[in-house]
């Protein structure tokens, strides 16, 4: 039903520290802390399929995108996050080691350029993860056969996700999105 023109300019930088401190001679804490800044700077148009996806549609809907001939929107996404990881393993012997880890993550937030009208063009914020995970690794048999194993719980706020063909609630005119 279209063609995107879309231009996505974005910036990444981070800084980060990982230290392990070994309380005993069998148990280690390891802490990390990650800084992130972020800028995203999205281009948002719209190319008209009828005339081969080469010139800038004039469907009524899209004439918001079109100031003084042109065809975008620019759309500025930009944050900073600290996130970090706390862990403790125990080496119970040379062959088995069980851990308990806590982490923070994040998925930058931005703008879907899969719209239908311009009244669709909606920023989304930032996906943010605490994920908890309690496992274990082995080394069996001298050496020879290696088990490990693990149980996760991962923890979303403002989670990025969307069903193929859903319609999103409160656009107006309704349509499908992602």
């Amino acid at each position: 039903d279209f063609i995107s023109d879309e231009l996505a300019d974005s910036e990444s930088k981070a800084l980060f520290a990982h230290a392990v401190w070994r309380a005993t001679e069998k148990l280690n804490v390891t802490a990390g802390l990650r800084y992130s800044d972020e800028l995203k700077v999205q281009t948002i148009g719209r190319l008209n399929p009828r005339d081969g996806g080469v010139t800038p549609s004039t469907l009524p809907q899209f004439a918001e995108l079109r100031p003084n001939g042109g065809f975008a929107r620019p759309v500025t996404f930009a944050d900073t996050r600290y996130d970090y990881r706390l862990s403790l393993d125990y080496r119970w012997n040379d062959q088995f080691m069980t851990y308990l880890t806590h982490s923070t993550g994040f998925k930058s937030g931005g703008v879907s350029p899969r719209f239908f009208f311009v009244s669709h063009i909606l920023p989304f914020g930032v996906e943010e993860l605490k994920a908890y995970e309690v496992g274990f690794k082995s080394d069996l048999f001298n050496n020879t056969v290696r088990i490990n194993g693990a149980v996760f719980l991962n923890d979303y706020t403002d989670q990025q996700s969307g069903a193929p063909g859903s319609i999103c609630p409160g656009l107006s005119p309704p349509a499908p999105c992602l």
